[in-house]
């Protein structure tokens, strides 16, 4: 355990002093990049991979212990997911659409939560990750030395520089409860909001298939640009789900939804053309599409994408045509809308609501598509 733990050490000495040069003003993109670039040139971990990794096998597990350890490892994959962009996209949210929703609890609230399940799920993922590759069952999640041995892979190095990343924006997060809207307009937090989250959606690339193409550098950004859009979108419907709609002041959907409607049309754009690059990228054409079993997997997330996209539509039709109705300019002082105005909303809030369930079940085809062979 000597040459393990020195070594693994000497990383985490690299991984400090790249947060000290962050808190003392430094740019945390420069710092951050550069630790996850690192292994950008190696290709990540996947199921059955233990050759190539240099993790030491045990002894198997029977076959129902290894497949409820990938049944796990795919719902930490979602819950991981779903939070990295919860949080991420939340900050985008709140600098570009609303501000002063800093200042409501729930939103601090919601960003919380996310933060506590992205950090949950990043450290079971490197369990899960030492489960997986030695085919134990769950109790080999808590295997010090697989855990050390995978600490020791690029792809481990991912989910750790994913860890220290979420440690990172605990002032930023502290921000928001201490200083509120005033925080989210200065030029620091946005400055290590937009930072710190282009670090966290790197290392989501760092694990994926996207380094393992040919055309490795046009994946990865193709990768990046796809996770980023995407988290921008999901995040802004979760806090319009869980933070705006309750709370039904017209005033307020008057001013946020146009502009996150806005912003959710480029951000939906943008991931499906980068989502088609990565396909190119990742699949190769059309026959690998139909003839694997990850082709297969893809061709579901594009129906459930085509789902999202329905629910997408009635959202942005509502707000074209009906929003002026549901919020009406002479709204009453405490921002309550009357019982016709909350009925004229809730279209919009089932199609939102639809938008984020889909979103949620798309995630979790995303998931599965990272424990899938690109060639199986």
């Amino acid at each position: 355990m000597t040459h393990v733990d020195s070594g693994g050490r000497s990383w985490l000495r690299k991984g400090l002093s790249g947060l000290a040069a962050v808190t003392t003003g430094g740019l945390v993109a420069t710092t951050w990049l550069a630790l996850v670039a690192t292994s950008a040139s190696a290709a990540p971990l996947h199921d059955g991979e233990e050759h190539a990794t240099g993790v030491a096998a045990s002894q198997p597990a029977s076959d129902a212990a290894v497949d409820l350890v990938r049944r796990v490892f795919i719902t930490d994959r979602t819950v991981g997911y779903l939070a990295l962009a919860a949080l991420c996209g939340g900050w985008l949210f709140l600098a570009a659409v609303w501000p002063d929703g800093a200042a409501v609890r729930r939103t601090r609230r919601v960003l919380s939560i996310a933060w506590c399940a992205g950090f949950v799920a990043t450290v079971a993922g490197l369990g899960l990750q030492a489960a997986t590759l030695r085919r134990t069952g769950l109790d080999g999640v808590l295997d010090t030395d697989a855990i050390a041995d995978v600490l020791d892979t690029d792809t481990g190095r991912a989910w750790a520089a994913r860890a220290l990343l979420y440690l990172l924006s605990l002032p930023l997060l502290g921000a928001l409860a201490r200083d509120a809207g005033a925080a989210v307009r200065s030029t620091w937090w946005r400055v290590g909001a937009l930072a710190v989250a282009a670090g966290l959606l790197r290392t989501m690339g760092l694990v994926g298939h996207s380094t393992e193409a040919d055309e490795s550098a046009l994946g990865a950004v193709a990768d990046f640009v796809h996770v980023g859009a995407l988290a921008a979108w999901v995040g802004g419907l979760v806090l319009l789900t869980s933070v705006v709609l309750p709370r039904r002041r017209p005033d307020e959907l008057a001013a946020i939804v146009p502009r996150f409607s806005t912003m959710a049309k480029y951000a939906v754009g943008t991931t499906v053309a980068a989502g088609v690059a990565l396909w190119w990228v990742v699949v190769g054409g059309v026959d690998a599409t139909f003839d694997t079993h990850y082709g297969r997997v893809l061709l579901l997330k594009l129906g459930v994408l085509g789902g999202v996209l329905v629910a997408a539509w009635f959202s942005k039709r509502w707000v074209e045509n009906r929003l002026l109705v549901a919020a009406p300019s002479d709204a009453d002082a405490d921002g309550d809308v009357a019982a016709a105005e909350a009925a004229a909303i809730r279209p919009f809030v089932v199609s939102v609501a639809a938008e984020v369930v889909l979103a949620v079940v798309l995630l979790g085809v995303a998931s599965v598509l990272v424990s899938t062979n690109p060639g199986a």
